[in-house]
């Protein structure tokens, strides 16, 4: 189902900032040729998982539901980032959520080794998209995301669902 929400938009602001700093903390980490290359997207795909994050954190809490976050920034030490296991959403109950950027909700993706790692998977994948103060969202289960399509992206396999009934809300 997909729901709709909104935020702040000093979120849109704070996102913004933050995504500068977590930048500039991997550039040494994340630099060419590496697994986590980003090139001049760095900045731009920060900013929109951190702000998804953002939203999520607040659409939680105006719902009145207790949780825990993994950090929105890491700190290098001797250029190595130490990658937190933790999911980054662990509601009161225990439920693991991987909150999911995206730009549309008509094409969904999930990394296929991390989906695949039953130590570090979630219990449900969240696709939020953000836009000027609306939040447009939907949840899956991680047992549906087993039957989704496996496609070659551009760095890695994903899991990948592209939703035909979204395409009214996302254009």
């Amino acid at each position: 189902m997909i729901n709709n929400n909104t935020y702040p938009l000093v979120l849109e602001q704070i996102s913004n900032q933050l995504a500068i700093v977590r930048s500039e903390l991997s550039k040494n980490i994340y630099a060419e040729n590496t697994g986590g290359y980003r090139g001049e997207r760095e900045n731009e795909i920060s900013n929109m998982g951190i702000l998804a994050e953002l939203v999520a954190w607040h659409i939680i809490n105006e719902s009145n539901v207790l949780f825990n976050s993994a950090p929105l920034l890491e700190i290098p030490i001797n250029n190595v980032l130490k990658h937190s296991t933790a999911p980054d959403v662990t509601l009161e109950d225990g439920t693991t959520i991987d909150i999911k950027a995206t730009k549309s909700l008509n094409e969904l993706y999930v990394n296929h080794s991390a989906h695949n790692n039953k130590s570090k998977r979630p219990d449900w994948y969240w696709f939020i998209k953000c836009d000027n103060g609306t939040a447009t969202s939907i949840k899956f289960n991680s047992n549906e995301v087993d039957t989704w399509e496996i496609k070659e992206s551009t760095f890695t396999p994903v899991y990948y669902k592209r939703l035909e009934a979204t395409k009214h809300i996302n254009q």
